[in-house]
Formats: C-alpha cells, structure tokens, sequence
C-alpha cells in the first residue's frame, strides 16, 4: 500500500488508498527535548511498546525524510542527534519512531 503523509499541528494523518486515519500513538513515555533548539535534540524511549531496534527518522513540514539512523533502544537510554551537522534549516520538522508495528510521531523546532 502507498502512503502520503499529510502534517497538521502535531499530528501525522496517513492517508492509505482511500482510507484515511490518525497513525498517531500515545506518546507518555517517549520524550524529545530540548524543544525548541538550536544543536543537539535528545531522544528517550521508556516504553516497553517499543523494543529492539528503533528506526529514527527526521522529516521536514513537506515529508521529505532529510535523517535516518537506528537506535538500539535500551530502556532509560538516551539517544543523541547533532541536527547542527545535518545542515538543516530553521523551522519545524517531525521525528518518526518505529518498531514492532509501533510507530510514534513528534514534532520540535530547529532555531538556527
């Protein structure tokens, strides 16, 4: 199935051949900060609804994934990215979490 992403406020809305839905899950135990920023962004996972490997992506307001990277998630483990090295403009983009047909969205701002 192909699928468009569509970005209103904080939420990701996917659209699936002539079906659309919220793909959005609860995200009480997953934490990005420092929001806004300016240099690093932190990434912490403590939910036992993701496990394992965790793919990671950064995608801009228009869709187009600018990073990806896995994350070995280990309970109360911190992941760090340097957005500084990836050359990103000031703005708003959109973290995409993935594992285990658990999928989490969130949203921060890179002030340049």
């Amino acid at each position: 199935t192909t699928s468009v992403n569509l970005f209103a406020d904080d939420t990701l809305v996917a659209y699936y051949s002539s079906t659309l839905r919220n793909n959005t899950t609860d995200l009480h135990n997953v934490k990005v900060y420092p929001n806004p920023t300016n240099d690093v962004i932190n990434i912490f996972i403590d939910d036992d609804k993701i496990s394992g490997v965790v793919n990671c992506s950064i995608i801009d307001v228009s869709g187009k994934i600018i990073h990806m990277r896995k994350i070995n998630n280990i309970a109360g483990q911190t992941d760090k990215i340097s957005l500084n090295q990836l050359n990103l403009s000031g703005g708003v983009y959109f973290i995409k979490l993935a594992s285990n047909e658990q999928t989490h969205y969130t949203k921060f701002t890179y002030i340049k």
